[in-house]
Order: structure tokens, then C-alpha cells, then sequence
């Protein structure tokens, strides 16, 4: 699994041991990455929910974002449960599921801050949550 993520661009974060200088490579590298077409997708929670719910977002890809003012294109995931069950490893392929990827916004980051980037997010995934009921 790690030669396919190091391969398709994964960027660990890790702030403190024999990994924290290659996740700073990477980030500083975040600028070529993307004028060479490449795209970055990152996860606001850092972890799964167990439970489905909306987790804590952390503050990474809002600062990454507005350091070098790439648009944050808000996706909505569902479903992914079932496929790749949290606490496994493996994924589940035996079973019928129908995975669902909606792009709810565009957040252009000019001129706002990480916090406002982050807030704004949140509104945009508490609405769809709401609108969803769940």
C-alpha cells in the first residue's frame, strides 16, 4: 500500500520524527506539483469516522490552500463505508454499494484567511448534511 500512495503523490503528515522532513519536501513541492497539472486532494479531518458523522477539520489543507491561493473544490463523499470498512485494512469487494461523489462548491481562496477558508467549508458540508438529513 505505501509504493502505491508514494507513487500517486501521498503526502504523510507527520510532525515529529524520521518522516517529519519528507512532509515538508513534499509541501514545499506543492507549488510545481500543481503547475505541472497535478491535482491535490486532501482529506479536512485528517481520519475516517467511525461513525459517518463530520469530524473535526483540521486546519492543513485550508493553510495550504491559502499559502498558494489554490481554489478548494468542496467534494461529498458517501458510502465509502461499506467498500472500506474504518478499523479495516482491506477493502470489502463482496458486497453491492454504490459509492457516491457530489462537488458541492468552489471556495476561491483570495483573500480569506485559513479560518475563514476552514468556516467556510464546514457551512457548505453542515448544509449538505442538513439538506441530506443526516
Amino acid at each position: 500500500m505505501g509504493w502505491i500512495m508514494k507513487s500517486a503523490g501521498y503526502i504523510p503528515f507527520i510532525r515529529k520524527g524520521e518522516y517529519d522532513s519528507a512532509t515538508v519536501k513534499s509541501i514545499s513541492s506543492i507549488p510545481d506539483f500543481i503547475t505541472k497539472g497535478g491535482n491535490l486532494f486532501i482529506f479536512p479531518e485528517g481520519t475516517r469516522s467511525r461513525t459517518g458523522s463530520l469530524g473535526k477539520f483540521q486546519k492543513g489543507a485550508f493553510t495550504i490552500s491559502g499559502k498558494y491561493n489554490l481554489p478548494l473544490q468542496i467534494l461529498y463523499i458517501k458510502n465509502t463505508d461499506r467498500l472500506f470498512t474504518p478499523g479495516k485494512f482491506f477493502f470489502n469487494t463482496c458486497v453491492k454499494n454504490k459509492i457516491i461523489v457530489e462537488r458541492l462548491a468552489t471556495i476561491n481562496p483570495e483573500g480569506m484567511s485559513s479560518a475563514e477558508l476552514k468556516n467556510a467549508a464546514l457551512k457548505i458540508y453542515e448544509d449538505k448534511i442538513k439538506e441530506a438529513g443526516e
